[in-house]
């Protein structure tokens, strides 16, 4: 979940255009004590800058310490003063020092950044074991999480329903857990309801 401008109605399509057009991003650097590769925050942001910029989008990040533990929130704007914000990830760090701090703050960011934006940075290489209803079936793709997540968006604010419902309705339990060729067949229904919706409001204002 997460909290959104009374109107999304510009920013929306935005987001559907920026998944498309975004691409897989590579991993650029190697975590010294598991022996990993990951796409570093620095690589993240300079690959999705000019895509985000060219749909009129711009991400920002804020961080809140308390306690020992720290929230990043990601705040996606459209020029249109509409916006996107993620509720937020939290951790506890490990070490309440300023280096401690820096690192959190570094993974916080990065970990908040890809799952809003449902970038793909690699990192769910093992999603076959635990996505699709086969062994055989592809897991559901990044960009397909960020267009049907839009999508039953835009038609529960049409037809002034929650998110919920609409999940319910598309009889989705868990988004991740899709495979790519339910996903498909479930952004088709949704284009379908859209696109009934837009008739609507065609009728309506042509009376």
């Amino acid at each position: 979940m997460f909290n959104k401008s009374e109107s999304i109605t510009k920013i929306a399509p935005a987001v559907i255009k920026f998944n498309s057009e975004v691409s897989r991003i590579e991993k650029d650097a190697e975590n010294k004590f598991t022996g990993k590769n990951y796409a570093t925050l620095d690589n993240i942001v300079e690959k999705i800058r000019p895509v985000l910029s060219a749909n009129k989008l711009s991400v920002m990040q804020n961080v809140i310490s308390n306690d020992g533990f720290m929230t990043v929130k990601t705040l996606l704007i459209h020029e249109s003063g509409e916006w996107f914000e993620s509720e937020g990830t939290t951790l506890k760090l490990t070490k309440n020092d300023p280096q401690g701090a820096g690192a959190g703050i570094t993974y916080a960011r990065r970990y908040d950044l890809c799952a809003f934006l449902s970038l793909n940075t690699g990192d769910d290489d093992d999603g076959e074991s635990v996505s699709g209803d086969t062994p055989d079936e592809k897991p559901i793709t990044q960009k397909q999480v960020g267009e049907i997540k839009v999508k039953v968006m835009q038609f529960a604010k049409a037809r002034n329903r929650t998110n919920d419902e609409v999940y319910k309705a598309l009889e989705i339990e868990d988004v991740t857990y899709l495979s790519e060729e339910k996903a498909q067949s479930i952004l088709r229904n949704l284009d379908k309801w859209l696109e009934g919706v837009k008739k609507e409001q065609g009728s309506n204002a042509s009376t």
